[in-house]
């Protein structure tokens, strides 16, 4: 008797390992499911914070942004060589 609910015993424990094992490893490797990807679009528009480089015209976070002040108005550039380009742009036209 007491050998049968050891045998239940381990076969139980032994499902409980894999079982966790199992949700371990499919949580790392899981792709991103319909709740996460609204929960990171709620962030970005809780921040509201989204602007657009003049050069490339691409959207990306203001916090992220290299600032221009030229002429009173500021502009937001998403990578150093896009603010190199405007600011060649804009004297080119200016000459």
């Amino acid at each position: 008797m007491i050998r049968i609910l050891l045998y239940i015993f381990y076969y139980v424990l032994l499902g409980w390992i894999i079982v966790k094992i199992f949700r371990a490893f499919s949580k790392k490797h899981r792709s991103a499911t319909a709740r996460d990807f609204f929960q990171d679009k709620k962030k970005v528009v809780e921040d509201d914070k989204l602007v657009k480089d003049p050069f490339c015209n691409t959207y990306f976070p203001k916090d992220k942004a290299l600032v221009l002040n030229y002429l009173g108005e500021f502009y937001y550039f998403c990578s150093e060589d896009c603010r190199d380009k405007f600011v060649s742009s804009i004297s080119h036209k200016s000459n």
